[in-house]
């Protein structure tokens, strides 16, 4: 059985938006937030038993979230793609145990709320750190250029007129 038949076998059943092979050994799968932890089980329950991490990017219109999932020799990414404003996803800690620290890494980086995780204490940042202020957030980027024009827009204008 190749790759790709293992794979949708093991996720039959469950509303994946899509589902392709970028290269060798390699299946992406995105799906919808509440079906992750669903989805996730079936992969496991399917012979992705290893969590190796989970990667999270603002894309400014969407924060990707991808769980990069192992049988030993292929892997798997389960892709969801949330609203910068729709901050909650659930934990699939009770999946893949392993997960614990990556989903703290994103709350903590990124201020996407892991639901049902069982520790969200920061293993990071300081805990002098402001509280609502995510360094891996695009919208601080933002909010920073923003601060910088307003500046510059402030300062007269120094040329002469000839």
């Amino acid at each position: 059985m190749s790759l790709m038949d293992r794979v949708v076998a093991a996720i039959a059943g469950t509303p994946a938006k899509t589902v392709h092979s970028p290269r060798d050994r390699r299946i992406n799968i995105e799906v919808e937030k509440q079906y992750l932890k669903e989805t996730a089980k079936k992969l496991k329950e399917g012979g992705f038993t290893h969590i190796s991490t989970i990667t999270v990017q603002d894309n400014v219109t969407s924060i990707e979230i991808l769980y990069h999932l192992s049988d030993g020799g292929n892997v798997v990414n389960l892709r969801v793609n949330l609203d910068p404003q729709e901050k909650k996803i659930p934990s699939i800690t009770e999946v893949y145990p392993g997960a614990v620290f990556y989903e703290q890494e994103v709350q903590e980086l990124i201020g996407v709320e892991i639901e049902n995780h069982p520790s969200m204490s920061r293993i990071i940042l300081p805990e002098s750190w402001p509280k609502d202020n995510y360094p891996l957030r695009k919208d601080n980027l933002r909010q920073e250029q923003e601060k910088k024009t307003e500046d510059t827009e402030k300062q007269p204008d120094k040329t002469e007129a000839v």
